[in-house]
């Protein structure tokens, strides 16, 4: 031990060096307390931000979803009406509606990719 066989003025000297020493260490522990908090501040923020956005991916599929139902309902109605058009119907009009369902097909197809 240091302070053994020391004099006073030695003994006033380690004392002080180890006070300085203590508040150097509980300043470092102030400071990374504070760090922990702007960053537990952050993390919720972010939980916050996240949640929001998952709620919106969501309501984004589901609208995905319900447009894809419309169009494959559409792209069906119109083949059902190709199949029923008689063999002598005008080529140019069974073209235009095979023209439709290749924009429906396509529509779809960027809204669900």
């Amino acid at each position: 031990m240091r302070l053994k066989g020391a004099s006073e003025e030695e003994i006033s000297a380690l004392a002080r060096t180890e006070l300085l020493n203590v508040v150097r260490q509980l300043k470092a522990q102030e400071d990374i307390f504070f760090k922990h908090q702007q960053m537990s501040e952050k993390v919720k923020g972010l939980e916050t931000t996240i949640n929001g956005l998952s709620v919106a991916q969501k309501s984004i599929e589901n609208g995905v979803d319900e447009k894809t139902k419309t169009y494959i309902e559409k792209v069906e109605s119109l083949e059902n009406k190709i199949a029923q058009m008689p063999e002598s119907k005008n080529l140019s009009t069974k073209l235009a509606v095979v023209s439709m369902v290749c924009s429906l097909v396509a529509i779809v197809l960027s809204v669900v990719l």
